[in-house]
């Protein structure tokens, strides 16, 4: 379950980036401001996606940036950035709204952390429950709470 990786403090909604960098370092820098990772993290987070290119687009409109914990990685966590306006990831994803950055202690950590995204991503309305929620708070919960393919009051 996701909720032991959130904190209300790693979520920022209809935040403003002009880039791809500009987005995960937004994702990084709340890892970082809650103690989550060092201050390398951010910039270990661009650099991987450079690497590997459209393949952080997991889902529709949704990236998951991150780096390897040895690169910065304190505690295992996610971080969430919904950006106001879509950015383009790449030439083979569509535009990116929501950014869905973690990090882990160690292999075991950042595995759990992953597996836990992966497994909330595959509820069919997940994605859309996260673009529509009106507050961070509502995206908290919803990220929190939803194990099923419900969907949210909000959406």
């Amino acid at each position: 379950m996701l909720s032991k990786f959130l904190s209300l403090k790693r979520i920022l909604i209809d935040a403003k980036a002009n880039s791809l960098e500009d987005a995960i370092l937004l994702c990084g820098n709340l890892l970082v401001g809650d103690g989550c990772a060092t201050c390398e993290y951010p910039a270990a987070m661009v650099k991987t996606a450079r690497q590997l290119g459209d393949a952080i687009v997991m889902a529709p409109q949704t990236a998951l940036p991150h780096a390897s914990f040895s690169e910065g990685g304190l505690r295992p966590a996610v971080s969430v950035v919904r950006l106001a306006q879509p950015l383009d990831f790449g030439k083979a994803s569509r535009p990116v709204r929501l950014l869905l950055g973690f990090c882990g202690s160690d292999a075991g950590s950042h595995m759990e952390v992953l597996s836990a995204l992966a497994q909330f991503l595959s509820i069919p309305c997940a994605i859309s429950s996260l673009l529509c929620a009106p507050t961070a708070e509502d995206l908290y919960w919803t990220l929190s709470n939803q194990t099923t393919a419900k969907q949210v009051p909000f959406s």
